[in-house]
């Protein structure tokens, strides 16, 4: 699992605790820092701490000698609330028709003035934002998730 703008890994925590491999793509200082409990967490189950990459999430790591690999080998995309990484999450499990989950959270009209809904309206809300990601292919779609704020995961686990 490629855990894209994963923050602190608290995603990659609950994968590699469950056995499922997750990397944190994350170009951030702390990206992968997780806490001490955290840690010590893992220590008990004899779990190794989730491996991270400092990186911007893009095609260009497909090239990179270290990250290549990863991304390559990586069956599935996630990103709980990427921020500016949510296009290049979508675009890229699209593109390389890999099965995704998606939770964006703010919208950024300013830095991405060129996305447009279908109907051709400048993409400034949520949902135009949540409108504009599910039309970049016709297999995605919307489900929501059982917590408060920006639950909405834009997903595909397949490709006609």
């Amino acid at each position: 699992v490629m855990d894209v703008a994963g923050g602190k890994g608290e995603i990659s925590l609950v994968l590699v605790s469950l056995d499922i491999p997750s990397t944190v793509i994350d170009p951030r200082e702390h990206a992968g820092a997780l806490s001490r409990r955290q840690r010590k967490q893992l220590r008990r189950a004899g779990k190794a701490r989730p491996p991270r990459i400092r990186a911007f999430f893009n095609d260009d790591l497909l090239e990179d000698p270290a990250a290549g690999p990863t991304v390559r080998e990586s069956a599935v995309v996630v990103a709980m609330h990427p921020d500016e990484a949510t296009d290049a999450a979508v675009d890229f499990a699209v593109k390389h028709r890999k099965p995704f989950a998606v939770v964006p959270c703010c919208v950024f009209a300013r830095q991405f003035s060129e996305r447009r809904t279908p109907c051709g309206q400048a993409v400034t809300t949520y949902d135009q934002l949540l409108e504009y990601l599910v039309a970049k292919h016709p297999s995605i779609r919307i489900a929501s998730l059982d917590f408060d704020g920006k639950n909405k995961a834009v997903f595909s686990t397949g490709y006609q």
